[in-house]
């Protein structure tokens, strides 16, 4: 897919490079699935992160802490996701508490998580207030949880 193309917007865009930090962690998250994300500010890549290894940070978290490292205020971002954060603690604290301890106020999820045991993230988000919109190259996103 070429995301050069001028027929794809800039959530398409975010969410693709979210794809692509997706990838980073193939064969090396089992059982978890590889997740990317990315932080966006005035339209700016901003922060990155993916889940590096199983028992390791999650995406999200791994994102929120570059963005820390970069002292971006998280306030004014939207975070791209390709798989909706999870809402338990497992071997690492829920995704969704770090979305709302960081103040990020916008989230783009690629696609629901299809396990019951890690869902409801974004009735969570939403519960808090966080805008939450779901389904941006859902089919690339949903690839790279395969």
């Amino acid at each position: 897919m070429n995301f050069c193309s001028s027929t794809y917007n800039s959530s398409e865009l975010f969410m693709a490079r979210a794809v692509n930090l997706a990838l980073r962690g193939r064969d090396r998250t089992a059982p978890n699935p590889t997740v990317g994300a990315v932080i966006v500010c005035d339209d700016r890549i901003v922060a990155e992160g993916w889940h590096q290894y199983c028992g390791g940070l999650h995406a999200e978290r791994n994102c929120i802490a570059d963005a820390i490292a970069k002292n971006v205020d998280m306030t004014k971002c939207t975070m791209f996701v390709t798989l909706e954060p999870c809402n338990h603690f497992g071997k690492t604290p829920p995704c969704t508490h770090g979305i709302i301890e960081a103040g990020i106020p916008h989230i783009v999820i690629g696609t629901r998580d299809p396990n019951p045991k890690a869902a409801g993230g974004l009735e969570f988000l939403e519960s808090k207030g966080v805008k939450v919109e779901t389904g941006v190259l859902e089919e690339q996103c949903l690839d790279t949880i395969s």
